[in-house]
């Protein structure tokens, strides 16, 4: 059962590495519709990978429990390779997450500067808060 576990957590950050590596694309191309569609199918993934993850926690458990230790007498080989595999698309992960975060930033400095060129700011209220003159956007008809 623990294998089924590893898995499907392999399967769960596998798909969070596809869709984060298109969701760049979509940043690239200017499509943030399917950006925003797709955090609720992210939601989703990571959902059900922390489900994963306590029920491969809890058979990690029962086996530490029965033989005392985790070694390679206790839990067969595959299993620490799947162990690894894990580690490694986390890692995997980190990296995609990192370069998207990047593209997030530079996308939202654009937007942030090209507000800041439209819409004059006010002053700060002391606390480092800075609202923008809401008089300026009045339209008259």
């Amino acid at each position: 059962m623990l294998d089924h576990y590893l898995q499907g957590a392999i399967d769960d950050i596998q798909n969070l590495i596809n869709i984060t590596t298109e969701d760049i694309e979509f940043i690239i191309k200017a499509n943030h519709q399917k950006i925003f569609e797709r955090t609720i199918i992210k939601e989703d993934i990571l959902a059900a990978f922390h489900n994963k993850k306590i029920l491969i926690d809890n058979e990690l458990m029962k086996i530490k429990q029965e033989h005392g230790e985790l070694n390679t007498q206790s839990v067969p080989d595959d299993i620490f390779d799947m162990l690894d595999t894990l580690k490694e698309k986390f890692q995997e992960l980190k990296v995609v997450n990192k370069k998207y975060a990047k593209f997030v930033l530079s996308v939202t400095e654009f937007y942030n500067s090209l507000l800041d060129k439209v819409v004059p700011k006010s002053e700060t209220n002391g606390y480092g808060n800075t609202s923008y003159q809401s008089s300026f956007l009045k339209i008259k008809a």
